[in-house]
């Protein structure tokens, strides 16, 4: 094979290169072989020579005094470091570039103990279960419901009846299970009720003080049952001024439900209280006087507003929120609903 050297030499000015010349030359190009134990002998006649090998591109090359070896080569004109490449992959739309975390790309981590343990949980909240390299998706109550596990457990401890909304257990501190948004049911003489939870606290009993049905002096002692599923909390809000005699939103029941009551939150605190309204049909189901009270930078209502009783809602019923009097200093309204599958009750 012949060396570049010598291939220049058939092309100088005045030349008339001969077809061997032009077969020579073509030859000592890139060559193409099929394996490498087919390259010549590496040495100075071969310097430059190319060939290639399936897709890869061999040299010969000087690596030494009068010492010559065939190497793997680039092409030419590629991108051999990865941060010059363009067009990098991605992963849920971020790009593959430094060192990202399972956080970085929205990814679960392997790793289950950087995760919070969750409390509270609501009948709709999205649990993802890991089942070997895949992830499956299920809310809450399903979960409960393929387990065959009963959501309602009976409370062991003796409670008895204090007012029409209040409840008393004895024995040790249970408002760790008596939390606001639980749901409870007990009977009297009139059968089933139904409650939620808003507030408990501990001394040398348990008083928990629940919204919905009316506790009743004819309270069935030691009938009392708790879900382990909360309520559901149903969220509108309603940005800028809170004007007197305004239609300010409309909550849609996802399923036949049952509502328990409301908590008004305020951004701007009112000088004076306000009413509102929760009217359905053109019927009052109930009203509330807006708070005072000021909780940071809100206005808060300290407990969950009642209706007079557990009203159960229909399927895409509405009920309207309107403000009906009162001052127009209030700003940027929240409403919480606090609603409960009505199919639930129907559960052991």
């Amino acid at each position: 094979m012949t060396s570049n050297e010598a291939l220049l030499l058939f092309f100088e000015t005045g030349d008339y290169p001969t077809s061997s010349q032009f077969g020579e030359f073509i030859i000592s190009k890139v060559g193409i072989l099929s394996e490498t134990g087919s390259l010549p002998v590496a040495a100075n006649t071969n310097l430059g020579q190319k060939y290639l090998i399936g897709t890869t591109l061999y040299t010969c090359i000087l690596t030494g005094e009068d010492a010559y070896s065939w190497e793997p080569t680039s092409w030419g004109g590629g991108v051999t470091v990865y941060g010059d490449l363009t067009g990098k992959p991605t992963i849920n739309s971020v790009v593959l570039s430094g060192n990202k975390t399972d956080s970085d790309l929205s990814l679960v981590s392997s790793n289950l103990s950087g995760y919070a343990l969750a409390g509270n949980l609501q009948s709709t909240d999205i649990l993802l279960l890991k089942r070997g390299t895949s992830l499956l998706k299920t809310t809450y109550a399903t979960l409960l419901q393929s387990q065959s596990t009963s959501i309602w457990n009976v409370e062991s401890s003796e409670n008895i009846y204090v007012n029409a909304n209040t409840i008393q257990i004895t024995g040790e501190d249970m408002t760790g299970i008596y939390k606001k948004g639980t749901v409870i049911t007990w009977n009297d003489d009139s059968g089933l009720k139904r409650g939620m939870v808003y507030d408990s606290a501990f001394s040398t009993s348990t008083t928990i003080n629940i919204v919905g049905d009316v506790v009743t002096s004819n309270y069935y002692n030691n009938s009392l049952k708790y879900c382990i599923i909360n309520a559901d909390i149903e969220r509108i809000f309603v940005p800028g001024t809170i004007a007197t005699e305004s239609r300010l939103g409309v909550v849609r029941a996802r399923a036949d439900e049952y509502l328990f009551g409301v908590n008004l939150f305020f951004k701007t605190a009112a000088a004076t209280d306000s009413s509102f309204t929760f009217v359905n049909g053109g019927s009052d189901y109930f009203s509330v006087v807006s708070p005072i009270e000021i909780v940071g930078e809100a206005i808060s209502m300290p407990n969950v507003m009642s209706v007079d009783e557990s009203v159960l809602l229909t399927e895409n019923e509405e009920l309207t929120v309107n403000k009906e009097s009162g001052t127009s200093t209030q700003e940027d309204m929240y409403v919480d609903f606090y609603t409960f599958p009505a199919k639930y009750f129907n559960l052991s």
